[in-house]
């Protein structure tokens, strides 16, 4: 992990306050959340959190900086759907110590008298997400309907700051009382601690302090987040505050996010020219008379013999001569080697970072932090234009993003801070052509040609990607229509990315009821619902890119 800070300071003390501004202790529910059948604001909530309080300390001595969180949940369940909130899982570092951990269920028996199940050793489990990151899940007993579950808990990192420091009020459920406390030292031997605040969402939170070293943030009856469609990530939406680190040892300045990674030898190293792969640049750009021609060939050789391991992340995880021997890294991994081989080819190309959808947009306009960041691609500067470039996914064309990484600002690592845009020109396009017929028998049928360009070809040779026969494309369509008969269906051009995708067939069924020919000209091409039946939407919308439909039907009667 990436850390920009250690240093040590005299003993600082200082009064934490109260753990909450409401009275709560473990195991001490109240008749009110006993006797409760549903949630008033929201009756169709399967479960809603009771509260949820949190705080974090930033502790420091004469050898460790050290931060403690604390949290306190409860949430009562109400139908069976709100059950699966009896998993729950605690994201922390390995050198986070989990400790004071409690959890338990409670439930009323035959008498109404209130049960108490703890959770068992048995129930809880350690599971790695990537590098040092790794959950601690747990699972709550005997929950049903009408249950409540509670669960506190204290965690210590003891090697240095966090990167950052947030609170999630809003979640897929309604919340009743959420609360968040920071505090930290305002001085050390160096000088002042500073932090900068960054508020998500579209709620506002009550303030209790706001001063420097001690915030402290409640929201009352927050209603459920819910995915809507079209929307990049909740991440990005979803009510939360966030405190991050703006002087003393992090990085305050871009320039700094910048000096930082240049001096970083997992992420500089990329540039490295430390291995004779002259040959390979040599037999590749043979022939080839045009910058163009030469990145696209250095593109494709990496995109088609190099294998993604699936995980994110700024930093190379290995050397890059073990990366181009086994053929396989992360997404620093194989992007850092496609830069590194098109500037050996003399071209200019810059590696650029940013993050991807579920990760959360990265502002430019607020302080600088590099773990926000988790994701690495390639900027080629050709004569006339600016190509973004990703060799990690066989089936993007050259100059494609993966929809993951289409996610607003990028940051250009070069001599001086500049950002590029991800939301690229490039589209989702279908031109269909149907030319059908139905006769005084109520067969009606014909033939359907499919051809897709862009991200809808993108989309299309995923799918049928470890297809032998072809079927999950032919699956989607004998269930978009089941009332009909499909045959002849053929594919074009499935592995030439820089041609448009051809779907061919016939299909043909009886739409005759009654003496009445009912026919859906649209076939499965029209939306079946729509999108957006809410009565008010306070989100932007989202197509990841933009799309273009074009359906051309013929139909004799």
């Amino acid at each position: 992990m990436l850390r920009f800070l250690i240093f040590t300071t005299a003993l600082i003390s200082f009064s934490t306050g109260s753990f909450a501004a409401k009275k709560i202790e473990f195991g001490k529910l109240t008749q009110e959340e006993i006797n409760m059948k549903y949630y008033p604001p929201d009756s169709s909530a399967q479960a809603v959190v009771l509260f949820d309080v949190g705080q974090d300390v930033i502790e420091i001595s004469d050898l460790s900086v050290r931060t403690v969180r604390k949290k306190h949940t409860r949430i009562k369940i109400f139908g069976k759907g709100g059950i699966r909130w009896a998993d729950q899982k605690i994201m922390h570092y390995k050198s986070e110590f989990i400790r004071s951990f409690k959890g338990a269920t409670y439930n009323l028996d035959a008498s109404g008298n209130v049960t108490k199940d703890f959770i068992s050793k048995e129930n809880i489990f350690n599971e790695k997400i990537v590098d040092e990151l790794q959950y601690r899940t747990f699972s709550f007993p005997k929950v049903k309907e009408g249950s409540i579950i509670e669960f506190t808990y204290e965690i210590t990192l003891v090697d240095g700051f966090k990167h950052f420091y947030n609170w999630q009020f809003q979640k897929p459920i309604p919340v009743i009382y959420s609360e968040y406390n920071f505090v930290y030292p305002t001085v050390s031997r160096h000088g002042m601690l500073n932090f900068n605040k960054n508020m998500k969402g579209y709620i506002e939170s009550e303030i209790i302090t706001n001063g420097i070293g001690d915030n402290k943030y409640i929201m009352r009856d927050i209603p459920a987040f819910n995915d809507v469609p079209y929307l990049s990530a909740s991440e990005n939406y979803a009510a939360k505050v966030e405190f991050v680190f703006s002087s003393i040892g992090f990085p305050a300045t871009w320039e700094n996010v910048l000096k930082a990674l240049n001096e970083n030898e997992n992420f500089n190293k990329g540039m490295s020219r430390n291995y004779d792969i002259k040959t390979i640049i040599k037999t590749l750009c043979e022939n080839k008379k045009s910058k163009e021609e030469k990145a696209r060939a250095i593109y494709n050789y990496l995109k088609n013999n190099f294998n993604w391991n699936s995980e994110y992340g700024v930093l190379m995880t290995q050397s890059q001569k073990k990366t181009f021997d086994t053929k396989r890294g992360n997404i620093s991994d194989i992007n850092l080697l496609l830069v590194n081989l098109l500037q050996l080819a003399e071209l200019k190309a810059e590696p650029v970072i940013g993050s991807t959808r579920e990760h959360g947009f990265i502002n430019p306009h607020v302080t600088p932090i590099i773990y926000n960041f988790n994701n690495v691609i390639c900027k080629l500067t050709l004569d006339s234009c600016e190509v973004l470039l990703d060799a990690t996914d066989k089936f993007l064309p050259f100059g494609y993003l993966h929809k993951e990484c289409i996610n607003g600002q990028y940051l250009v690592v070069g001599q001086k801070p500049s950002w590029t845009s991800t939301h690229l020109q490039n589209k989702y396009q279908e031109k269909i052509y149907a030319s059908l017929s139905v006769d005084e028998n109520g067969t009606f049928g014909g033939t359907i040609q499919e051809k897709k360009y862009g991200y809808a070809a993108v989309e299309a040779r995923t799918l049928a990607a470890n297809d032998k026969k072809e079927n999950s494309l032919l699956k989607t369509r004998e269930e978009a229509l089941p009332d009909y008969e499909i045959s002849n269906f053929s594919i074009t051009n499935k592995d030439s990315l820089e041609s448009h995708l051809g779907i061919n067939y016939t299909l043909i069924s009886n739409v005759k009821n009654n003496e009445i020919i009912s026919i859906n000209p649209l076939l499965l091409f029209g939306e079946n619902e729509n999108k957006f039946q809410r009565d008010e939407r306070v989100y932007p919308i989202n197509f990841n890119y933009p799309r273009e439909i074009v359906y051309n039907g013929e139909i004799k009667i």
